[in-house]
This record gives C-alpha cells, sequence and structure tokens, in this order.
C-alpha cells in the first residue's frame, strides 16, 4: 500500500520482471509459425488430392485416346460416362474420329 505522507514532489516507482512475459510470447510466435506451416502443407496435399480428383475423368478419356490407333478407329469414346462439362468435347472427338474412319 502507498502512503501520501511523504515529501512533496517524491515518486514512487515500482518494476517487476517481465522476462516470463517475453518468454510466453517468443514461444507464443514459435508455436503459431509452426502451426501456419502445418496448416499449409495440410492445405498443399487437401489441394493436389482434390486436383488429381477432380481430373480423373480427363486421365480416363485420356488413356483411352492414347490407345487408338489407326487400326482401331472403330472405337468410340462413351460420352455417358464423363462429366456433363466434357460431354460436347467426347462428341467432337468422336466426329473427329467417324471422319477419319471414312477417310481410311
Amino acid at each position: 500500500m502507498i502512503s501520501k505522507s511523504g515529501p512533496p514532489g517524491t515518486k514512487i516507482i515500482v518494476g517487476s520482471d517481465i522476462g516470463f512475459h517475453i518468454e510466453f510470447i517468443e514461444k507464443f510466435q514459435t508455436l503459431l509459425w509452426q502451426q501456419l506451416a502445418g496448416a499449409c502443407g495440410l492445405i498443399l496435399i487437401a489441394v493436389w488430392f482434390a486436383v488429381r480428383l477432380g481430373h480423373r475423368p480427363l486421365h480416363k478419356m485420356s488413356e483411352s485416346i492414347r490407345n487408338m490407333t489407326a487400326d482401331k478407329l472403330t472405337q468410340r469414346l462413351d460420352p455417358s460416362i464423363v462429366p456433363s462439362d466434357l460431354v460436347e468435347l467426347v462428341t467432337a472427338f468422336n466426329d473427329m474420329v467417324s471422319t477419319m474412319e471414312d477417310v481410311f
């Protein structure tokens, strides 16, 4: 408790060690950076997985196209097994193969 009965103009300065607080903040900052790095890593893995999963129909379609040769021009890609976004592409590809089959 501070008494008011001192000489006029007297200042009382009270100090305490804040080393504990500084150490806590430094550890907390390190922990936050580690969690940020871990979260970024998890996000990268999730995005890679989502893109890989989303491109699966394209990979299947390109594999089917890769297996086509000049003697297998009777093969067609099935538009019913691809997503609706790719139906137009598959139809155009099948039309192109039909045209090539007529030429050969």
